[in-house]
């Protein structure tokens, strides 16, 4: 009994420390010698290294990404950790991405890493989940997509019968999500331009500025 709690406990660990791999910052800062976090969105995830670094660099950050939080969890069912520990691990992956260690706690959003985990999870669900997150990411916005993502992903879990856990998941997640979105209300606080319809851009949107038009929508 005791053994198990210490494998477990050390597995959770470790898929913080995978998690908390910087990939942005690291491809960002050895092929360009760019900083990350002082260009763009000031973030380390896939979307601001595309735009702001290159779109090649910007893809294999993103495949990266998304790759921590899928091989926490797969290698977890390999183990034959129990279904706990399988999300767990996901979750602290996640965390890890938003709050890395080795960048003092400066990360991401965690969209891509939970898209990894959740694939390991349920490749079924993930898929019937990730067509709104598509479809609405390529002709909209992904910000809101995400959300969509994850309540799609929440319904279909409790449709297809799995444990009550993998809900509890995804709750966790979505609050992680919106927490990171939230973190950069302090810089509007400083800037005086607090409001109710800011906080709401940045918890569906991500952004101050709110809805933005369909990608097709001429200028």
């Amino acid at each position: 009994m005791c053994m198990n709690t210490l494998l477990n406990s050390l597995w959770i660990v470790l898929s913080y420390l995978l998690g908390a791999i910087p990939f942005g910052f690291l491809i960002s800062k050895y092929s360009k010698n760019i900083d990350i976090r002082k260009v763009g969105r000031k973030q380390i995830g896939a979307s601001n290294v595309y735009h702001t670094v290159g779109h090649l660099e910007g893809a294999l950050t993103g495949v990266l990404d998304v790759a921590k939080g899928w091989i926490v969890v797969f290698l977890a069912q390999k183990f034959h950790f129990p279904i706990s520990i399988q999300l767990f691990s996901g979750l602290v992956a996640i965390i890890g991405h938003n709050w890395p260690i080795y960048l003092n706690f400066f990360g991401g959003r965690g969209v891509a890493t939970t898209l990894g985990a959740t694939l390991a999870l349920n490749p079924i669900i993930f898929f019937y989940s990730a067509i709104p997150l598509a479809v609405i990411g390529i002709i909209w916005d992904g910000a809101p997509a995400t959300i969509l993502f994850l309540v799609a992903y929440f319904i279909l879990a409790d449709y297809k019968h799995e444990p009550k856990i993998f809900s509890v998941f995804i709750i966790f997640v979505f609050v992680i999500i919106l927490l990171k979105r939230i973190s950069i209300i302090k810089e509007d606080l400083l800037q005086k331009k607090l409001s109710f319809s800011l906080v709401l851009n940045r918890l569906i949107f991500d952004r101050a500025e709110g809805i933005k038009n369909f990608r097709w929508t001429k200028k």
